[in-house]
């Protein structure tokens, strides 16, 4: 449907549905009232339950005969995106709920150049879980006990894959500015004080490139184990560097996360 059709009509479209797909997400419920009037469409109290939580939402879309505008604000509560991480990548990487608020806004002519000029603000808080995809605990072990070798990189390839590692919470935030993810991180705080974990990276929105660290410290804040994200999104390059912990090796340059 053309933009310039949203001014040449009024409605007011009372919505429900449950069970909707889009991809790999399935909106286990959704209902709300569409309002256009004089080629403007609200949509303010749109909620929905998905990934186990909820979100409610107020969307605006403005057409007619100005540069179309697209604006959406939203507060979601105990989403655990997990399962469909897991269903693209083959592991859900992380396991807890999410609760926060995401504001987007943008104006072009087609969909794509509204993309390309998207801002927007992302604040979570991360419930107590579990990163799912990697032994920080048997990796510390090892790297520590008498029959290692030095060779912490061989070391952490033994150790990736499903695990369990609980952390008590955590907080994320994103900046985006024209389509284009520029800040982006996320704090992992653990009970034990014995571990601290970061993410770090930004995300082009409409090509989908990706550049992105991960930083995990097993039992100490000087040495980290590294996981560079790199490439299109799709299908990632994946770099893992253990090399902190060779005994030749000196820490990477990687400023420690606060700990809170």
């Amino acid at each position: 449907m053309r933009w310039s059709l949203l001014g040449r009509g009024n409605a007011d479209i009372e919505l429900r549905a449950t069970n909707t797909r889009f991809g790999n997400l399935v909106l286990d419920a959704l209902s709300g009232r569409l309002k256009l009037t004089d080629g403007v469409l609200e949509a303010p109290d749109m909620s929905g339950a998905l990934l186990g939580g909820g979100i409610t939402a107020n969307v605006l879309a403005e057409g007619g005969l100005l540069t179309p505008r697209f604006a959406f604000n939203a507060q979601f509560n105990d989403v655990n995106p997990n399962a469909l991480i897991a269903a693209r990548y083959g592991n859900g990487l992380v396991d807890a709920a999410l609760s926060g608020v995401l504001r987007l806004e943008g104006r072009g002519p087609s969909p794509r150049a509204v993309m390309s000029g998207l801002n927007g603000e992302l604040n979570f808080e991360i419930a107590p879980g579990a990163l799912t995809f990697f032994d920080a605990v048997g990796f510390a072990e090892a790297v520590r006990g008498a029959e290692f070798d030095g060779d912490a990189s061989t070391l952490m390839a033994q150790y990736t894959g499903a695990h369990r590692l609980s952390f008590a919470r955590g907080l994320g935030r994103a900046n985006m500015r024209a389509g284009v993810i520029e800040t982006a991180s996320s704090d992992f705080v653990f009970a034990d004080g014995l571990n601290e974990a970061r993410l770090e990276g930004a995300l082009d929105m409409v090509g989908l490139e990706v550049d992105a660290a991960f930083a995990l410290y097993p039992f100490d804040r000087q040495r980290p184990v590294l996981w560079q994200i790199t490439g299109n999104l799709e299908k990632p390059d994946l770099k893992a560097d253990a090399s902190a912990f060779n005994p030749t090796a000196a820490a990477p340059n990687v400023t420690p996360p606060p700990a809170e």
